[in-house]
């Protein structure tokens, strides 16, 4: 099976029984963290119908509504991908997330992707400093920059080896 048809952990209230997925489901994964999911989300909030790119940019520039977007989206992921990572504890988290249209939401991601994990402190990755947000798209659309992909990783998960 693939994971994002999996229904969203902990759903809230408000999530239930959740967007109809094209899998003839409800409540997927992926009808909450995908992009059109993203702008789905914008223009249930009060918002207007524009892609996950345009909500993006509109938090960059401070939209209150576009960030507190973003912020449910970080938050659904988190309890999204909990179950996986506490079964696996594993020595490092990489979160490749594909909200990462504009530099300033990139970094403000990665802040936030530290900051929701380091309330986890039982896992080993978050007790050694071992969580690393990767907003780039050398990560995540393939071409001829996989050179240079498996360089930033090497340095991300061996600082040690420079």
């Amino acid at each position: 099976g693939e994971w994002r048809h999996n229904p969203l952990s902990a759903a809230e209230d408000d999530e239930r029984p959740g967007p109809s997925c094209y899998c003839g489901r409800a409540g997927c994964i992926d009808t909450f963290l995908s992009g059109p999911a993203l702008a789905r989300d914008y223009a249930l909030h009060g918002g207007d119908n524009v892609s996950a790119v345009d909500v993006a940019a509109r938090a960059t520039s401070g939209d209150a509504r576009a960030l507190a977007c973003l912020d449910r989206y970080e938050r659904r992921f988190a309890r999204a991908i909990a179950s996986v990572i506490n079964t696996l504890d594993p020595d490092v988290i990489v979160d490749m997330g594909d909200m990462a249209e504009t530099t300033s939401v990139t970094e403000q991601h990665k802040r936030s992707v530290v900051k929701l994990w380091s309330q986890y402190d039982q896992l080993k990755a978050v007790r050694n400093k071992r969580i690393y947000a990767v907003a780039s798209d050398i990560f995540v659309v393939p071409g001829p920059r996989m050179a240079q992909a498996a360089e930033e990783f090497s340095r991300m998960l061996h600082p040690e080896a420079r």
